[in-house]
Order: structure tokens, then C-alpha cells, then sequence
């Protein structure tokens, strides 16, 4: 009896984010969805759930925050109709995040447009150990720029798609996202064990569309990315040039 308590507590559950939902609801079918990514930001998570966002659907101004050990996060509805929308409006001197990984480790994330965010979305391994096998796919993202107020042409605070917190992470797989109208793509202050960025498109990144950090064992492949007539990729970067020219 005590193994098969075990064995049914760590099975995986999959929640459910709609804007037709209640945050008072259960969350675990689109029938019995929750309205805000604030209440799914409240939750807890095991190892193995999911997170789901519904389909042709906006979350303006609430951005999601959670520990992601072993969650995966993407879309659910039909496959034909617009990834769900995470939105924010453009502050003029307070900078936004869309969605905050904590912890990551074995995260997933999947099938999001995110825009207007100063940051798009932010990954942080855990604290004092390695975070392992984060996975990045089929994204989409327009409009991260910095708060109108934080501007500074000459040293600029750029705007971030996509930002790897400190700490060490091993195994990490940037693929088949493309970004439009942003200040850098990919950025790392993270070392890394094992980095891949496949196949990605980037088009008018304003500052580095790449700035790798630092690491063994990474890989650049199979990209697109175009800019004004600035430096695309730096490693390791610099606040104010960058380490190769635009190709």
C-alpha cells in the first residue's frame, strides 16, 4: 500500500492557463483552467508537471514566475491557431520581466510569443549547484527594448530575449526561436557546460545579438541574424563593443 501511495503522488499533473479561466478553479483540465499566470505564479510544482497557456490568448501585464525544476512550460488548444501571448506595456522607467524561471533544472519551455518586455524571458540555475538539461524551443519575440527612461545611447542597458542568470548550467538547447525589433537575443552571465543555439532568426537586434558569456563546449549553428550596421556576437561581452563584426 505505502508503494503505491508513492508511486500515484509522483505522478506528473499538467495545469491549465486561460483568460476564460477562474484563479479559484482547480487548474488541472482547460474545463477547470486558471485566469492569471499571478495565480500560476502562487502554485508549486514536482518534478514532471506541466503548465499549459491557452492558444490565441494574451496575458497583458502579468508576468509568470516560478520554479521550474523539471516543469515544462508551453501551449495547448489547437496547434493552428497563435501561441499564447505574454505582454507587457512599455513602462517608462520600470523594467519588466515577461516570465522567470527559477531554479531551472530539466526545464522545458515552448510554443510562447513574448513582447514588450525589457527582458523576455529570464533563466536562473539554482543556487550553489548545477542546473541541468534546459531546453528553449519555438519561440517567438518582438519588441524587447529597454524602459523609455533607461535609455542611454552611448552605454545602453540592453534589452534581453532571452537571459541566463549566474550559476552554472550544464547542457543548455537554444533552437528554432526567432526574434524581431530587440536589443540582444541570447545572453549569459552563467558558465555553461555544453551550449547549442540552432537555428534561430534574428532580425534588428539594436545592440550584440549574441553575447555567449562563458563555457565549454558551445555551439553556434544554423543561424540568421541581421542588424544595423553594429557588432552581432560578443564572447565574452563588453558593456559597449563587442568581440566579432557583423557577417
Amino acid at each position: 500500500m505505502v508503494l503505491a501511495l508513492l508511486a500515484v503522488s509522483s505522478q506528473a499533473t499538467t495545469f491549465y492557463v486561460s483568460p476564460d479561466g477562474s484563479d479559484t478553479a482547480a487548474g488541472t483540465s482547460p474545463a477547470t483552467a486558471w485566469r492569471t499566470l499571478l495565480s500560476a505564479s502562487t502554485r508549486s510544482y514536482s518534478p514532471g508537471d506541466s503548465l499549459l497557456l491557452e492558444r490565441n490568448s494574451t496575458f497583458f501585464d502579468d508576468p509568470l514566475i516560478v520554479s521550474s525544476r523539471g516543469l515544462s512550460i508551453g501551449a495547448y488548444g489547437n496547434a493552428s491557431l497563435p501561441r499564447p501571448t505574454l505582454q507587457m506595456g512599455r513602462a517608462a522607467a520600470s523594467a519588466t520581466t515577461c516570465a522567470t524561471f527559477l531554479d531551472a533544472d530539466r526545464t522545458e519551455i515552448r510554443n510562447l510569443h513574448v513582447s514588450g518586455c525589457s527582458t523576455g524571458i529570464s533563466i536562473v540555475p539554482p543556487a550553489g549547484a548545477n542546473g541541468t538539461n534546459v531546453l528553449i524551443e519555438r519561440l517567438y519575440f518582438n519588441d524587447i527594448r529597454p524602459p523609455f527612461a533607461h535609455y542611454t545611447p552611448p552605454n545602453p542597458a540592453w534589452a534581453q530575449a532571452i537571459q541566463l542568470g549566474g550559476g552554472h548550467l550544464n547542457n543548455l538547447t537554444v533552437r528554432n526561436c526567432f526574434a524581431v525589433r530587440l536589443d540582444v537575443f541570447f545572453s549569459s552571465s552563467a558558465f555553461v557546460d555544453g551550449m547549442t543555439l540552432s537555428a534561430n532568426t534574428v532580425q534588428q537586434c539594436s545592440g550584440n545579438c549574441y553575447s555567449l558569456g562563458s563555457g565549454v563546449n558551445l555551439s553556434m549553428r544554423d543561424s540568421v541574424s541581421t542588424s544595423p550596421p553594429l557588432d552581432t556576437l560578443c564572447f565574452p561581452c563588453q558593456p559597449s563593443r563587442a568581440f566579432g563584426r557583423r557577417r
